[in-house]
């Protein structure tokens, strides 16, 4: 009779390989400091991810669409989202390189940032 192995297998998923870029930079007044665009394995493409300064630093918040709950309440949901924490970890780490980076080489280019208007482009808090 053939031994059985009762471990349970665990299916690993290697993250694809994130490229994220940095569309524009708003005026810094606000905790939302730039818009940026990620191509996750060279496949697929997420765009109007926001970078934003919070209570621990820089973060990219996820494309979101809001509605209306049954009680009357705006809620806001991701229309993307990374699955596992090491996905959404690697997705954060390239917007927000990719950010810093933008900074860094439009110091030292001298540039000035091109100014948005937040309440153009419908903006709303996150949860």
């Amino acid at each position: 009779m053939a031994k059985t192995n009762n471990k349970a297998k665990t299916n690993k998923v290697k993250t694809p390989y994130i490229k994220a870029s940095i569309d524009n930079i708003t005026d810094g007044n606000t905790n939302l400091k730039a818009y940026a665009t990620a191509t996750i394995g060279g496949s697929f493409v997420i765009t109007g991810i926001r970078v934003c300064d919070g209570k621990n630093g820089l973060f990219a918040q996820m494309p979101q669409r809001s509605f209306t709950d049954k009680n009357g309440k705006t809620q806001y949901r991701e229309t993307f989202y990374p699955i596992t924490a090491e996905a959404r970890e690697n997705l954060n780490e390239a917007v927000v390189n990719a950010y810093e980076n933008e900074i860094a080489q439009a110091q030292d280019d001298g540039e000035d940032f091109e100014e948005i208007d937040d309440e153009d482009e419908g903006l709303s808090p996150s949860m």
